[in-house]
């Protein structure tokens, strides 16, 4: 004879296997299944991530003037860098002082004996701004790297530049000012320090010639960038 089960107890059984089966899953609220866990301590994986990682990263550029063995000099700059922290920033500088006449530009210079004749000067610099949530604060800057005594040569066919002949010397600069806070983006700074430049005699120029005191408007742009 055939012996049917019990219908009670199959109830039974089968409440026993989805109770058990409970232990080891779980749904979270994206209705995905995990395996060893309860519902009270799922992961929820769609949802976690981690928290973005953001840079403040700045770009500045101004000018002024040197004043070298009793001469005024043009100055351009610019550089670019990252603020660490509200009140310091480390970037690299690029600056130029023209130190004669070039072709299409009549500056009245003759600092040097050659025509388009020039002063390159890059490295690091550092930036310091004490109190830089107060809307006019004190700036110090530091720079170190190198200046590039030299001139632009005449194409062979007499139209434009097409070489250059120079010379790599050291240089450092230390000097101080004040930032204004013209907006939450945007600096505007003045200062004013002292420039070493250790060029030997080149191009008429007497050894040590290139170091003075220089004097510097710039404007510095700040924004933040965030990795996620």
């Amino acid at each position: 004879f055939l012996v049917l089960p019990n219908p009670c107890l199959a109830l039974y059984s089968f409440s026993k296997v989805f109770s058990f089966q409970g232990l080891f899953w779980s749904i979270n609220p994206n209705g995905k299944r995990h395996l060893f866990s309860s519902p009270s301590t799922a992961f929820d994986y769609n949802s976690a991530h981690l928290p973005p990682f953001s840079i403040v990263t700045y770009a500045s550029t101004g000018g002024g003037a040197s004043f070298n063995a009793g001469e005024i000099l043009p100055l351009v700059e610019a550089s670019g860098g990252f603020q660490l922290a509200p009140w310091i920033a480390v970037g690299g500088f690029w600056a130029v002082n023209p130190l004669s006449n070039f072709e299409d530009a009549n500056l009245g210079l003759s600092f040097a004996n050659t025509d388009a004749a020039y002063a390159y000067m890059s490295g690091t610099e550092i930036i310091v701004t004490p109190w830089a949530d107060r809307m006019i604060h004190p700036l110090f800057r530091a720079t170190v790297g190198g200046i590039s005594v030299g001139y632009l040569k005449n194409a062979e066919d007499g139209e434009g530049y097409n070489s250059n002949v120079e010379n790599r010397y050291f240089f450092g600069s230390i000097s101080t000012g004040a930032e204004m806070n013209f907006s939450r983006h945007i600096r505007i700074g003045l200062r004013g320090g002292w420039r070493f430049a250790g060029n030997d005699d080149t191009l008429g120029i007497d050894e040590g010639d290139l170091s003075g005191f220089e004097v510097s408007l710039s404007v510095r742009a700040l924004w933040r960038t965030a990795i996620d």
